[in-house]
């Protein structure tokens, strides 16, 4: 509710609402989906929000995750 300033829980069609992120360094034995799993998203929403064409990540790559 913070980050939008939302009175209650309710929203409504056509409302934008922000989702915080972090940055996430991706280590050795990473994959999209363990990272997606471990965030509780899809492997196409983090790629979505990374702009990400394809599944190919590297070490030390930064990627934004949700916060929990």
């Amino acid at each position: 509710k913070s980050y939008n300033n939302l009175k209650s829980d309710l929203i409504n069609i056509g409302d934008v609402l922000l989702i915080p992120l972090s940055k996430y360094v991706v280590k050795s034995g990473d994959t999209l989906y363990s990272i997606a799993r471990k965030y509780g998203i899809s492997v196409n929403k983090l790629k979505m929000i990374n702009k990400l064409l394809n599944d190919s990540i590297y070490i030390n790559q930064e990627l934004f995750v949700p916060i929990k």
